[in-house]
């Protein structure tokens, strides 16, 4: 890892083209080659390019300087990242309480880079990612030279591509680098951890025999090492394969292993998501009673709680009236949900359900415009599953109204985002 990089790094945040940054100091084509790493500049040329640049003359001369407490912290944050991100948040502050920043040294400047793109990533701040990845992480590191890299920064590289294209619904890929950081994991809590992230790729990619597996494997850790909570989670996971496996009953024996867990923990999140799971089951065993009763269960306590995914659980509570014929008060509910609704994606689950509603009444045109208004949205999130159930949603009325036109293009269109989903 070369100073060209970073010099490239600052040349782009601070505006300047080769041209501009290299007057008066070297030509631009000698600036374009110490970039490139094909040549080392002297000690006299850094200090001439700090003060253009802005930054003490200390961030380009100094950069083989190893602060090995500093590297060690950073090894510590990277578990806790993974492991508790509470924890991440404290060791963060201490981390810029007692050391300079910008780090001197490029090799921890770029684990820190890393290590800050993942914990942005486990908060869900995409608009810190952005920044970090952008124009630090893309501008240090790629795939072609990770390789010359030791064993900790390629272990923190996997990881953040791995979180960073989960987050882009890139799912083969984001497989691909928790796959590759699995030879690089010495420490079973943290093997347990990506285990269980590669069964939740598989469960979104819908290979659920692969799901199960990886689940398997994560638990068999957890149970060795005591994490209980972390055990509770993947039994959560499992008890939702199985549901879409359709054996309901290991499905509900999983699902009440993790509320037990959960009930002695005091697991308040993950009571959220296991009742709401209950309700998933129940649903498709069509007792609608218990059904609802545990998706009002779970949106009391997101509602009293964690205040996120409250509108999921209405979403699929009212598709249990919408089910049994319950309109007005599939209608009442919709209206209720609309003051919890966070962002765009929670307007447009409950534009899908005003759509069934429509079509009830006769409204076809109207039917039609709310389906298309979502699938606008999630082709632009590119949200497969949802484009995958409204396009069959649409292919079906418009093959039993004799359209078959149009249905084969929905026909189409659902099993192109199907394979969209296994890749």
């Amino acid at each position: 890892m070369h100073i060209g990089k970073r010099i490239s790094i600052l040349r782009h945040e601070k505006g300047f083209s080769q041209t501009e940054l290299s007057k008066g100091i070297i030509s631009p084509t000698h600036l374009s080659n110490i970039e490139a790493g094909r040549y080392l500049p002297s000690k006299d040329i850094l200090e001439l390019f700090a003060k253009k640049l802005g930054v003490k003359k200390e961030y380009l001369t100094d950069y083989e300087d190893l602060d090995q407490e500093l590297y060690n912290e950073l090894i510590a944050w990277k578990e806790n990242i993974i492991l508790d991100i509470d924890q991440a948040k404290q060791q963060l502050e201490k981390l810029h309480e007692n050391y300079e920043f910008p780090i001197h040294n490029i090799y921890l400047e770029c684990l820190y880079y890393l290590l800050l793109g993942s914990y942005y990533l486990k908060l869900n701040n995409i608009d810190e990612v952005e920044k970090v990845h952008g124009l630090y992480i893309t501008g240090y590191l790629d795939d072609e030279t990770i390789h010359q890299y030791n064993p900790f920064l390629q272990e923190c590289y996997y990881y953040y591509f791995g979180l960073y294209h989960f987050m882009n619904n890139n799912f083969s890929n984001s497989f691909y680098y928790f796959d590759k950081m699995l030879d690089y994991i010495s420490n079973n809590y943290i093997k347990a951890s990506i285990l269980y992230n590669l069964a939740l790729i598989n469960y979104k990619k819908k290979q659920i025999f692969e799901a199960i597996t990886y689940a398997n494997k994560a638990i068999e850790l957890q149970l060795i090492q005591h994490q209980w909570s972390k055990l509770a989670v993947t039994y959560n996971l499992l008890g939702v394969l199985y549901w879409e496996k359709k054996q309901f009953e290991d499905s509900l024996k999983l699902l009440k292993k993790s509320e037990e867990i959960a009930d002695l923990k005091n697991l308040i999140t993950l009571k959220e998501q296991v009742y709401h799971n209950f309700g998933l089951v129940y649903k498709d065993y069509k007792d609608f009673d218990k059904a609802i009763y545990y998706f009002k269960k779970s949106i009391e306590l997101k509602i009293n709680h964690s205040k996120k995914f409250i509108v999921s659980s209405y979403y699929s509570m009212i598709g249990c009236y919408l089910f049994q014929k319950r309109y007005e008060e599939a209608q009442e509910l919709i209206n209720e949900a609309y003051i919890y609704c966070k962002e765009e994606k929670d307007y447009q689950l409950l534009n899908i359900l005003k759509a069934k509603i429509s079509k009830h009444k006769g409204d076809y045109k109207g039917f039609v415009e709310h389906l298309n208004n979502s699938i606008i949205f999630f082709e632009k999130h590119k949200d497969y599953i949802h484009l995958k159930e409204l396009h069959e949603i649409l292919a079906e009325f418009y093959f039993k109204n004799r359209k078959y036109k149009l249905a084969a293009f929905h026909y189409k269109k659902q099993v192109e985002f199907y394979k969209n989903i296994l890749d």
